[in-house]
């Protein structure tokens, strides 16, 4: 079993294992709604977003389905980009996350050049 560290300069704050991620309803919230927002901008149906939310939340345990932990209504909080703890369902940051989105899209452009040039 895998464990998450979260640290701060300091020091150690906690460890977080894939069984609490699959059973905390705010994080599985708030990634579902980012898969369904973000992904759909991308082209993805909602078949895609379900087989992706099937390979990254299940590592051998079995989480709840995509359609069932989808919030009923979107969330209007925005997790702060320092936030230690997430204890409500809320929006990712889009400070945070297009420059990852673009920095991944980047990657797998030139993976694939290499593919194709060598």
């Amino acid at each position: 079993m895998k464990r998450r560290k979260r640290m701060n300069m300091d020091s150690v704050i906690g460890t977080t294992s894939d069984d609490y991620y699959r059973s905390n309803t705010p994080w599985l919230q708030t990634l579902s709604h980012c898969m369904k927002k973000r992904c759909a901008t991308d082209g993805a149906d909602e078949a895609k977003i379900e087989k992706l939310w099937n390979t990254l939340a299940d590592d051998g345990l079995t989480p709840p389905s995509y359609s069932s932990i989808l919030p009923a209504t979107a969330p209007t909080v925005e997790l702060v980009a320092d936030a230690v703890w997430l204890n409500k369902t809320s929006l990712v940051d889009g400070d945070l996350y297009y420059p990852n989105h673009q920095t991944l899209q980047e990657f797998e452009f030139q993976e694939d050049m290499h593919v194709r040039l060598s």
